[in-house]
């Protein structure tokens, strides 16, 4: 899972560490202190999962930038964007910029919120790492063993991985299960620093998960889509 934080506060990465430790590890989290420029980089070369922006009243005109690139996520990949507003915003600039950013973005997964703390971020980013998609009827995570245990049509799935690559992999397709997830995004989610990441691991990793469902199940559970991409489907 990879998150991106456009923020103004300093001390956010520690206090990442500590509330997050559990599930730090299979977390890639980018923190921008309040520069726009960077941020918009970071959006055009990366896939995030979760967005969480602390709206800055001085860089109002400069925030619309992120929203072009924002707009090409909704053709091939699903997240969720927040949205911050600090409990003194102007009111008016408040309101109009939501007017805007609806007319121009049409992504239902945006959330205003105002004068939010960092705990609400947290307990967002938790629920959505341990989140069981509908059609899983139950999920649990075993983070310390890496183990998953899957109910799907009544059908029981406990898988083991040895590789923490492999486990990371895993997650994220059950976190998207039925998506069809091209290359790229599961190289950005996975990878610290996915720009410089080759597929050779993930096709990799990709093979080692078949192997261990193969003992349980005859059927494929990660399904290659040509030129498109791979799709979690048991």
């Amino acid at each position: 899972m990879r998150i991106l934080f456009l923020t103004d506060k300093t001390d956010i990465e520690s206090k990442i560490n500590s509330k997050l430790e559990k599930i730090s590890k299979f977390l890639n989290i980018d923190i921008v202190h309040g520069d726009i420029g960077e941020a918009e980089y970071l959006l055009d070369i990366r896939r995030y999962n979760l967005i969480f922006l602390d709206f800055q009243e001085k860089h109002y005109k400069e925030f619309y930038n992120l929203f072009k690139v924002l707009k090409s996520y909704n053709e091939d990949f699903s997240y969720t964007l927040y949205i911050n507003f600090p409990e003194n915003v102007n009111k008016n600039i408040k309101e109009t910029f939501i007017t805007h950013t609806q007319k121009i973005y049409k992504n239902p997964n945006i959330k205003f919120l105002e004068n939010q703390n960092e705990e609400f971020f947290f307990q967002k980013i938790e629920d959505s790492f341990y989140k069981k998609p509908d059609i899983i009827e139950r999920y649990e995570i075993d983070i310390d063993q890496r183990i998953v245990t899957l109910i799907i049509n009544n059908q029981e799935f406990e898988i083991k991985l040895k590789s923490k690559k492999d486990f990371k992999v895993l997650l994220f397709f059950i976190q998207h299960y039925g998506e069809i997830l091209n290359i790229d995004t599961i190289i950005s989610a996975t990878f610290k620093d996915p720009e410089i990441a080759s597929s050779s691991p993930i096709e990799t990793a990709i093979s080692s998960v078949r192997e261990v469902f193969k003992k349980i199940t005859e059927n494929n559970p990660i399904v290659s889509h040509k030129r498109k991409g791979y799709r979690f489907a048991l």
